[in-house]
């Protein structure tokens, strides 16, 4: 008895059927459809699994309300994204887009009124603004959709000379949508899309595993579980009637571009259009190379010290760095820092600084540290804008800058030396991240290590002042 054995394990092949081509082949439009749906699904397979998705580059956005129109309309400049599915959304041009124009969607479907009827989007948005109190806001998630339109209808007859009207073309273009969202949704923590658990052996040699980002077995269990597959099963598009002809949208793979909020202030309405705050990236090669040097970190690009760093001072240049603001402080004209760009003034405290004086015991040869104590920090801010600062200089009590308290003295009679330590974790920038201020080297500035935060340490020799030559 035969028995018969399945020979393949996918013998209806549901994914990577494609035509092959010989001498006679008969070519249908099923064969063309087979063709294209190989080339298409391919390519957006390849974009869900090394590309992510989310905003490539571009689709900047914003709401402006022209002089001759009563109605906003929103402005979204050319741009590409990727969705869930690994389809390409691109928009080539700059043009305006009407807020009637805007699909309004709940739960993933086209929002309708009482009648059943479409929503129109400004009359929703100045439904719910009427009921906002004082103070109060509404908001709307803005997201860009794939569409398809089908164009160019051509009339054709088959064999029995029977004719009908066929469609020549899909347009690939896009959509745009508005959702009512929670406000504080439009700023929510993307969070981490894995974690990584222990494991105690090695993938191989347990040496050759130290020093790996993510390790080995980590890395390798994020790949065997991510599924990208599943998301071609989800495609499905939804039928938008429009003024020029219908057009097919999915309302479900959009990709966020921005936060759209109407708020009430002082009795008067308002609205305004965050375009980064929920906005998914894809992060290019560039941009992760970039991001590894550390570019969009701020850094300290220039010291008051600088050519003292790791070098020595005199004592007579050390007290002439001091000048008198009043009775009580002195600031300091060398001890100094300006910064790449703008940080947070509220966070550059006196605890960010520290001035350190060692001395050296006589009779024993240890160094013992002399804490400075530190008043307050001057800060030079930017033009009108007394939250951001560049420069920070520290200002030190009238009483530790005399003779006897900032130990020039002892100083006088033997080498000491001066520690300056600047804590980029507890400074923020304009950008809301720590400053990288790690030393490199012998080279004073710029500082960092690529990485947020970390600690700038400079050390001064103070060395007595050369006695002034006896004239003959």
């Amino acid at each position: 008895m035969n028995t018969k054995h399945e020979c393949c394990s996918d013998p209806r092949c549901d994914v990577g059927l494609k035509n092959r081509y010989f001498s006679s082949k008969r070519i249908t439009p099923e064969s063309f459809q087979i063709e294209q749906t190989y080339l298409v699904e391919r390519r957006r397979l390849i974009n869900r699994a090394t590309l992510g998705w989310g905003v490539v580059y571009g689709f900047a956005a914003d709401i402006e309300i022209p002089d001759d129109e009563a109605q906003p309309r929103l402005v979204v400049k050319s741009g590409l994204a990727l969705d869930r599915y690994g389809r390409e959304l691109v928009k080539a041009d700059d043009l305006p887009v009407k807020l009637e124009h805007i699909i309004l969607v709940e739960h993933d479907k086209i929002r309708t009124s009482d009648d059943g009827n479409r929503m129109d989007v400004l009359q929703a948005i100045n439904k719910i603004a009427s009921t906002l109190g004082n103070g109060e806001s509404s908001c709307w998630l803005l997201s860009v959709h794939y569409a398809e339109k089908r164009m160019n209808s051509v009339l054709v007859s088959d064999s029995c000379k029977c004719e009908r009207t066929e469609w020549d073309h899909t347009c690939e273009t896009i959509r745009f949508s508005l959702q009512s969202i929670i406000c504080d949704d439009c700023c929510r923590h993307e969070e981490c899309n894995w974690e990584c658990e222990c494991r105690d052996e090695a993938c191989c040699d347990p040496e050759e595993a130290i020093g790996r980002r993510g390790g080995c077995h980590c890395l390798c269990e994020y790949s065997k579980n991510a599924d990208v597959l599943a998301y071609g099963e989800c495609e499905r598009l939804c039928e938008v009637e429009e003024p020029c002809g219908v057009v097919s949208v999915d309302l479900r793979g959009g990709v966020p571009l921005g936060c759209l909020k109407v708020f009430r202030k002082g009795g008067e309405l308002g609205i305004e259009l965050d375009d980064c705050g929920p906005r998914r990236l894809v992060k290019r090669n560039d941009m992760l190379f970039d991001l590894i040097r550390g570019c969009d970190l701020t850094t300290i690009k220039a010291i008051g010290w600088a050519k003292y760093h790791r070098r020595k001072i005199t004592i007579d240049e050390l007290r002439n760095s001091f000048e008198r603001v009043n009775d009580e402080e002195f600031i300091s004209t060398l001890f100094w820092v300006e910064f790449s760009r703008p940080v947070r003034v509220k966070t550059l405290k006196p605890d960010c600084f520290v001035l350190t004086v060692y001395f050296q015991n006589q009779e024993t040869g240890w160094w013992e540290p002399h804490r400075v104590p530190i008043a307050r920090i001057e800060t030079t801010n930017v033009p009108n804008d007394d939250t951001l600062a560049t420069k920070a200089a520290i200002v030190i009590p009238s009483d530790f800058v005399e003779e006897q308290s900032f130990g020039y003295r002892r100083i006088q009679n033997a080498e000491s030396r001066i520690e300056i330590e600047v804590r980029g974790d507890y400074i923020i920038d304009c950008n809301g991240q720590a400053v990288d201020a790690n030393t490199v080297g012998l080279r004073p500035v710029p500082t960092g290590n690529g990485s947020p935060g970390g600690t700038f340490l400079s050390s001064i020799r103070v060395v007595p002042s050369k006695p002034q030559q006896q004239k003959q």
